[in-house]
């Protein structure tokens, strides 16, 4: 498995062979299709929003499972469902809480990218965004019309969905994004998480899912390794970078036992901490969970008198 917190390596087959030509505008429009055994790759069209200079910076992904599991029938696609719609709502509740409007009289939060996962990661040219990744940014219009016309559908993928998160927080992965779209240096970041002077630098990675990965294989030319299995390394190798997790479980409560608990399991591991993991069994829950985080990565200064 390649380490995104290392630089893309021609050297190291065709799916980082596809990241260069990419990068260089060599492939044609089309999508990017990530799998085992390569990628057809496009350069994403996205117009660069430079960051408010002088605040404390947050950079959070939001890794999205979107497989047929969210919809009602469990076959799919579906652009509508019972989780699938909350996890819509929560997405757009934190992006309105974490991105305050340019002429909001409060500092700016911090930038957000989307990595929608439904079988594969997509980017996107050509007017077709659906479930396209979006990279740090804070155009809040543009993030909730990804959000808005997500299509669920396909196999359980979250790994390829977290471990194109790391990817866009990474800077050794800029060569992907346009500079303003790029994410900040490793070396701003650290292991504490105190609220208070708030840090220069956050890197944060929110993995929601309905849990069905616990059972699904990836497809082929995964060698028959689960997506549990690689969620866990990912995790790992992410925490390690003084990236932090937060994992929200969307409604496991739906899942058979032995589902909920490796589900369950995977995702109170991945998490930085115990408490940054939420079970969130119903539609509110979702959402509050979304909140909650927001609430727990807000700058929050003493109060004197």
């Amino acid at each position: 498995m390649q380490n995104p917190s290392k630089p893309p390596s021609t050297a190291k087959g065709p799916r980082l062979m596809a990241a260069f030509l990419l990068a260089a505008c060599i492939i044609p429009a089309g999508t990017i299709h990530i799998t085992r055994t390569g990628a057809v790759a496009t350069k994403p069209i996205l117009q660069p929003i430079a960051p408010s200079e002088g605040y404390p910076r947050t950079e959070i992904v939001l890794a999205l499972d979107l497989s047929s599991s969210l919809c009602d029938d469990g076959v799919g696609p579906c652009t509508s469902g019972v989780k699938l719609d909350a996890l819509k709502a929560a997405a757009r509740d934190m992006i309105d809480l974490g991105i305050l409007q340019p002429d909001s009289e409060m500092p700016l939060f911090g930038r957000i990218g989307i990595v929608p996962a439904s079988g594969r990661v997509r980017f996107a040219l050509d007017g077709d965004t659906t479930n396209t990744v979006v990279p740090l940014t804070t155009d809040k219009a543009l993030l909730h019309t990804q959000i808005r016309q997500m299509i669920a559908g396909g196999a359980s993928t979250s790994n390829f969905g977290i471990d194109w998160a790391w990817r866009v927080l990474s800077p050794k992965w800029n060569v992907l994004w346009p500079e303003a779209l790029s994410p900040g240096p490793f070396s701003k970041l650290t292991s504490q998480r105190k609220r208070w002077p708030p840090p220069p630098l956050r890197k944060i990675v929110v993995l929601a899912t309905d849990g069905k990965f616990a059972s699904s294989q990836i497809g082929a030319g995964d060698a028959g390794e689960t997506s549990k299995s690689d969620i866990k390394q990912l995790c790992a190798g992410i925490k390690s970078m003084n990236i932090e997790i937060f994992t929200v479980g969307i409604e496991f409560n739906r899942l058979n036992a032995a589902e909920r608990k490796i589900a369950t399991e995977t995702l109170e591991n991945c998490a930085t901490r115990s408490s940054d993991h939420y079970n969130a069994t119903t539609h509110d829950a979702v959402k509050a969970a979304f909140r909650d985080i927001v609430m727990k990565l807000w700058p929050s200064p003493p109060i004197s008198g």
